[in-house]
C-alpha cells in the first residue's frame, strides 16, 4: 500500500489513470477528483475494487460535480470528507493549473498534503511550463515519470525517477 505523497508525470492518455488506479486500489477508502470521473470509475471497476470510493469531477454525468473554476468548491470536498484515513487522488492538477494561477493551486495542494497521509497526484507532461511543474513537484515525497517505450514487439511502460535540475532557476 502506498503511503505518502506521490506525483506521477505522464503523457496524455490513459496510462497515468491506469497506474494511479492500481496504486489507489490497494486502499480501503479512495477519494478521487478528476476532470472526467468516468475514467477512474471504469479503471477501478476493471480492477474489481470493492472499497469505499468517492468520485468528484468536472462533469455531471459520473460522480459528484465540483466546479473547476472555483477552488473553494474543491476545498469543500476535502473538508466534507474525512481525508486523513483515505487515499486521495487528484488526477486533474494540470487542468487546475490551466484555469488558475500556480500560487492558488500550490496553496490548495499544500493544504491537502497537510491533511492526508496518502496523496496521489498526476500532471500531464507538457501541459504546464517547466517552472510550474518543478514547483508543484517540490510538494511531493516522490515524483515518477511514466514513459512509453517500445520493445521488440511490445509496448512497455517504464517508470523513471525525476531528477530535478534547479540550475535554470
Amino acid at each position: 500500500m502506498v503511503e505518502g505523497k506521490l506525483l506521477v508525470i505522464t503523457e496524455f492518455g490513459m496510462d497515468g489513470y491506469s497506474f494511479l488506479a492500481k496504486l489507489a486500489s490497494e486502499h480501503d477508502r479512495v477519494i478521487w477528483v478528476a476532470s472526467n470521473p468516468c475514467i477512474p470509475y471504469r479503471m477501478l471497476k476493471t480492477l474489481s475494487y470493492k472499497g469505499d470510493l468517492k468520485l468528484f469531477g468536472f462533469r455531471r454525468d459520473c460522480g459528484k460535480f465540483v466546479n473547476p473554476t472555483n477552488l473553494n468548491d474543491i476545498c469543500a470536498v476535502f473538508k466534507s470528507e474525512n481525508v486523513e484515513d483515505a487515499c486521495v487522488v487528484l488526477s486533474c492538477i494540470s487542468e487546475l493549473l490551466m484555469l488558475h494561477r500556480i500560487e492558488r493551486v500550490y496553496c490548495l495542494l499544500l493544504k491537502l498534503i497537510n491533511r492526508t497521509r496518502s496523496l496521489l497526484g498526476m500532471l500531464i507532461e507538457g501541459a504546464q511550463d517547466r517552472r510550474g511543474e518543478l514547483l508543484i513537484s517540490t510538494l511531493f515525497d516522490a515524483v515518477l515519470r511514466l514513459k512509453k517505450e517500445f520493445a521488440v514487439n511490445d509496448l512497455e511502460m517504464a517508470l523513471t525517477h525525476q531528477k530535478i535540475d534547479y540550475s535554470h532557476y
